[in-house]
């Protein structure tokens, strides 16, 4: 009777060779992961867990480039990985990976992003940031406009207004680019950054727009029950994997909102104009007070509220 259902579970997740069924893939370069061998042992780690409550053994595969991701997937390689949300639009239609889960922040799947600086320098707010550095992490789908349309909400509604964007491989490469004077701010996930790397050089400025969290997809090629299989083995797998997946900014797995993926695709797609002409808002981490208001328009030298498009509340230091 076991080794019936040993074949039933193989049977289900067949691919062109065993492995490839069982293997999980990772990618997200927002992940706080100081170096290459942390993201490894991440993804390793995710798939002891599920072979645990799997007769089926898995392995992680972590990933450095979203392409190489997306090209495992369609060569039937891989058939489950975590990624960033972003890599749903890194191929047509067709051969899209189906999203099946998406991970949560604090019990939401949205998470939430804020702008970061060197502690010491002069950068206090988006302000300051007009015509210098900007560091950004580079997925390699549509990261300018994620950036300016998502993560800062439209709220810099012309792309020129950094005087450079650099771009960086992961999260430890826009710390770095602070660190070593590179860069004068960089956007991430909205997190304790002395607890991931230890440093206490960088200075969150504020709180800004949130995007989704990173998204559980599979090979499209897979029918409904193998699908519905592989987001048993997730949901069963909860309880063990939500120490392992806290070291990444989330505390679990739920299902994924068409309308989320609606307001990014939206956001992506939409062309830049369309924030120039936009009526801007104020981006806040925070309930604004009308004394931080008040103090800004003092220092401007106004008697009216100052353009938004230009203004960050300062948010408290991280």
């Amino acid at each position: 009777m076991f080794s019936i259902a040993i074949c039933i579970i193989l049977m289900s997740f067949t691919a062109t060779d065993v492995h490839a069924a069982a293997t999980i893939g990772y990618y997200d370069p927002y992940a706080p992961f100081s170096s290459p061998l942390g993201r490894a042992e991440f993804a390793e780690n995710v798939a002891i867990e599920l072979s645990k409550m799997s007769l089926e053994s898995f392995r992680g595969a972590a990933y450095s480039k979203g392409v190489d991701l997306i090209r495992d997937i369609r060569s039937g390689r891989l058939r489950l990985a975590i990624v960033n949300p972003l890599l749903l639009w890194m191929s047509d239609s067709e051969s899209r990976p189906r999203s099946v889960l998406v991970g949560t922040h604090r019990g939401k799947a949205l998470c939430p992003y804020a702008l970061f600086s060197r502690a010491g320098t002069n950068v206090r707010n988006l302000r300051n940031l007009e015509g210098r550095r900007l560091a950004m992490v580079r997925t390699g789908l549509e990261d300018k406009r994620f950036i300016l349309n998502i993560v800062l909400d439209g709220e810099v509604r012309d792309p020129e207004y950094f005087g450079q964007i650099i771009e960086v491989p992961d999260l430890a490469g826009a710390i770095g680019t602070i660190k070593f004077r590179k860069a004068d701010a960089f956007l991430g996930l909205d997190l304790d950054y002395r607890k991931y790397f230890g440093t206490s050089t960088i200075r969150k400025l504020t709180s800004v727009a949130s995007s989704l969290c990173p998204v559980v997809i599979v090979d499209p090629r897979l029918n409904i029950q193998q699908i519905e299989s592989l987001v048993a083995l997730l949901k069963r797998s909860q309880e063990g994997l939500t120490p392992i997946i806290e070291r990444v900014g989330l505390d679990g797995f739920t299902h994924l909102l068409s309308e989320h993926v609606a307001k990014l695709g939206y956001a992506l797609r939409s062309d830049s104009e369309l924030y120039k002409r936009a009526k801007p808002a104020f981006i806040s981490g925070q309930k604004l007070e009308k004394r931080k208001i008040l103090v800004t328009i003092h220092e401007l030298g106004r008697d009216i509220s100052p353009d938004p498009k230009l203004l960050l509340n300062e948010g408290d230091e991280s």
